[in-house]
Protein backbone atom coordinates (compact mmCIF):
# COMPACT_ATOMS: atom_id res chain seq x y z
CA UNK A 1 0.00 0.00 0.00
CA UNK A 2 1.37 3.55 -0.68
CA UNK A 3 2.91 5.12 2.16
CA UNK A 4 0.95 8.33 1.65
CA UNK A 5 -2.54 6.01 1.70
CA UNK A 6 -1.77 4.39 4.94
CA UNK A 7 -0.52 7.94 6.57
CA UNK A 8 -3.89 9.17 5.38
CA UNK A 9 -5.84 5.80 6.95
CA UNK A 10 -3.98 5.90 10.14
CA UNK A 11 -4.90 9.99 10.44
CA UNK A 12 -8.65 8.80 9.86
CA UNK A 13 -8.44 6.17 12.37
CA UNK A 14 -6.89 8.29 15.28
CA UNK A 15 -10.03 10.66 14.66
CA UNK A 16 -12.60 7.89 14.86
CA UNK A 17 -10.74 6.42 17.92
CA UNK A 18 -11.83 9.76 19.54
CA UNK A 19 -15.39 9.58 18.99
CA UNK A 20 -15.91 5.64 18.64
CA UNK A 21 -15.43 3.17 21.35
CA UNK A 22 -12.73 0.03 20.25
CA UNK A 23 -15.51 -2.26 20.17
CA UNK A 24 -17.61 -0.42 18.09
CA UNK A 25 -14.34 0.09 15.75
CA UNK A 26 -13.74 -3.60 15.60
CA UNK A 27 -17.38 -4.42 15.11
CA UNK A 28 -16.85 -1.82 11.95
CA UNK A 29 -13.30 -3.21 10.75
CA UNK A 30 -14.74 -6.25 10.63
CA UNK A 31 -18.44 -5.71 9.07
CA UNK A 32 -16.32 -3.89 6.23
CA UNK A 33 -14.25 -6.83 5.43
CA UNK A 34 -11.12 -4.54 6.57
CA UNK A 35 -10.78 -7.06 9.46
CA UNK A 36 -11.20 -10.54 8.80
CA UNK A 37 -10.60 -11.88 11.92
CA UNK A 38 -9.20 -11.01 16.04
CA UNK A 39 -6.19 -12.60 17.00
Amino acid sequence: MNLLIQDELYLCFKELQRYLSSHILQQLAQETGFVKRKS
